[in-house]
Formats: C-alpha cells, structure tokens, sequence
C-alpha cells in the first residue's frame, strides 16, 4: 500500500505547506488594480511537505498556553 493511501486511511494527508523565509526583508503581498487582479510579493518563501492528521481525537490534550492553539467546539 503506498504511503499517501495509509495516510488517507488513518486520517492523514500531505500536503506542502508555505513558510517565509526570514531574510531580513520585510515580505508584503499586495493586490490591486481594477478588481483587484494584479499581484506583487516581497520576501522569499518556501515549501514543505507536511503530514496533516485529524487533530479532533487529542482535543482535550491541546491547551492555548502550553501549545500555542486549543480546539473550540463550533456547533453547526
């Protein structure tokens, strides 16, 4: 089985996830022109394949303080 279906299976996907880079510029993204269309960026960044799982299991062990994020119940 590969690697990408066993995470899908265990709730787990990859994907490549942005990070800017710290290079002493500072990074801007800036759009407009006529709706909005036009692109400039700054800065320099680049990508890393991350594995993303279903944090909903661990829930209770997430705290704002200790882990910097902590899951809040959104009822819809």
């Amino acid at each position: 089985m590969s690697q990408a279906l066993a995470d899908v299976r265990s709730g787990a996907v990859t994907a490549g996830l942005h990070y800017t880079l710290d290079t002493g510029v500072k990074p801007v993204n800036e759009t407009f022109g006529p709706n909005n269309i036009h692109r400039r960026v700054s800065g320099e960044h680049e990508v890393r394949q991350m594995t993303i799982r279903d944090g909903r299991p661990l829930a209770d062990e997430f705290d704002l303080e200790v882990t910097g994020f902590e899951f809040v119940d959104h009822p819809t």
